[in-house]
């Protein structure tokens, strides 16, 4: 299962993806035939500006009904699965949501479904109740959930293909949409953003600086940030989209293939909410550890033992021309990337 990560609006993601696929037949293929479903919002619904999600004002306590209108444009019988699910701060930043079957622990328990499974006709549209109860003790502020409407999993959804040339692979796709729910409950409320450090980690074949941002406030931020490492002339500019109050990422921002071992200065800015800023500066250092960690990214995966067999041949004989290939071309990364560092005067350990 994925996280979804999309605007506060709707939006059609797939999740619980799972593939094995050889000798160049895409997986893509396997999506074809996948059954979706349309969901929006009901006329009269209570909704922000633009009409894209839920807004709600409420008091502790308090509750509301609102509906969504779901739709099956398929050419036969459709089950369909609603339910309130979370939402966080993704670690690009932006809303990010539960998946179908999730259990949610925050605004998404607020957030209960009169009917969870229904079964739409060929072409048939339907409007579902939901409501929206927030408990008595809730704090003032910006809350955030989102009804999700969902496709169940089905074992054969997926295509199957084989061939002379070709390995058999099987994908389950699941279709999700969502539709933000937001809730403010009056008082004062402020966005608040912290950063937490930074340091260097191993990514592939490059390394990044994880950063730790954090929204102790109880309102959504929204602004620009920037990271500088001055030695190696770096800077990197980002936006900040929807930052969910009280929730905290781990950004990961491509640094380098070549920074040279030892300790960088680093200087973090962020700007949001018209003024208000943060600040960080400390060092990100880049030891023979975190270089091996690297070359140890670069290791081969194992081919899947049933997917050969599935074409007919020697699975040990697959396996180790395979392995070889894979161990060969990670060598030659491994290498390639040392002599860069090397040109750079950067020390190596064999």
């Amino acid at each position: 299962m994925t996280r979804i990560s999309a605007s506060m609006g709707c939006l059609v993601a797939f999740v619980g993806v799972t593939a094995a696929s050889l000798l160049g037949q895409p997986a893509a293929q396997a999506a074809q035939g996948t059954d979706v479903v349309s969901a929006a919002m009901a006329p009269g619904s209570q909704s922000d500006d633009s009409g894209a999600f839920f807004r709600l004002d409420l008091a502790p306590g308090a509750s509301v009904g609102q509906s969504v209108v779901i739709s099956n444009p398929n050419t036969k019988p459709v089950l369909v699965d609603i339910s309130g699910v979370d939402a966080w701060t993704s670690t690009s930043t932006g809303a990010s949501y539960g998946t179908p079957g999730s259990k949610p622990t925050g605004t998404g328990r607020w957030i209960t479904v009169r009917d969870r499974q229904i079964q739409l006709a060929p072409r048939e549209q339907r409007t579902v109740e939901f409501r929206v109860e927030v408990p008595s003790d809730a704090e003032p502020g910006q809350h955030l959930g989102a009804v999700s409407v969902s496709v169940p999993t089905q074992a054969d959804q997926g295509a199957t293909q084989r061939g002379a040339d070709q390995a058999a692979f099987n994908v389950a796709l699941q279709a999700q949409r969502v539709i933000a729910v937001q809730v403010d409950i009056a008082g004062d409320r402020s966005p608040n953003l912290l950063i937490g450090g930074a340091r260097a980690v191993a990514h592939g074949d490059s390394i990044d600086v994880e950063l730790a941002i954090a929204n102790t406030g109880n309102a959504f931020a929204r602004g620009r940030g920037v990271l500088m490492i001055p030695d190696t002339s770096f800077r990197f500019e980002f936006p900040i989209d929807t930052f969910v109050s009280k929730t905290s990422i781990k950004m990961l921002i491509p640094w380098t293939r070549t920074a040279p071992l030892g300790e960088h200065k680093v200087e973090a800015v962020l700007t949001y909410d018209d003024g208000k800023r943060a600040t960080w500066s400390g060092v990100v250092s880049i030891d023979e550890a975190l270089l091996d960690e690297l070359d140890g990214q670069l290791t081969p995966i194992q081919p899947i033992e049933s997917a050969a067999s599935m074409i007919g041949l020697n699975a040990v004989t697959i396996g180790g021309g395979a392995a070889g290939m894979a161990a060969c071309s990670a060598l030659a990364l491994r290498l390639r990337r040392r002599r860069n560092l090397l040109a750079n005067g950067v020390r190596v350990r064999d």
